[in-house]
């Protein structure tokens, strides 16, 4: 029983730790046309269901981008355009960070269109 009292305590003592310290990244603000991922390393899928541009690469609604984040301490941002549309659906899935985005139904699996 003490074992596992000093077990409790210092776990609590480490998470108490890990909010001390402000965050240091926060992503900007979306839009209505933008929206924004981090990530600090691996391969990120993103899909929309409008058409979108990552990287100044066009894809089509529903289509899956896979990008690549090159392995960093901080994070790195990607920005996402796209067209307003009404009931904008996003799936997003990797070692993101953060992500930013406004109007979005987000899924935890792919999106199928018309669905």
């Amino acid at each position: 029983m003490k074992n596992l009292l000093i077990l409790i305590l210092i776990l609590l003592s480490t998470t108490v730790y890990a909010f001390d310290e402000a965050p240091t990244f926060i992503l900007p603000e979306p839009t209505e046309t933008t929206a924004y991922v981090a990530s600090t390393g691996g391969t990120v899928r993103i899909q929309l269901s409008t058409p979108f541009v990552i990287n100044d690469v066009s894809y089509a609604a529903y289509e899956i981008a896979e990008i690549t984040f090159e392995t960093s301490e901080e994070p790195q941002t990607v920005l996402i355009t796209f067209t307003p549309a009404d009931d904008k659906k996003i799936y997003i899935a990797g070692p993101i960070v953060s992500a930013s985005f406004a109007g979005f139904v987000s899924y935890g699996r792919p999106l199928t269109k018309g669905v």
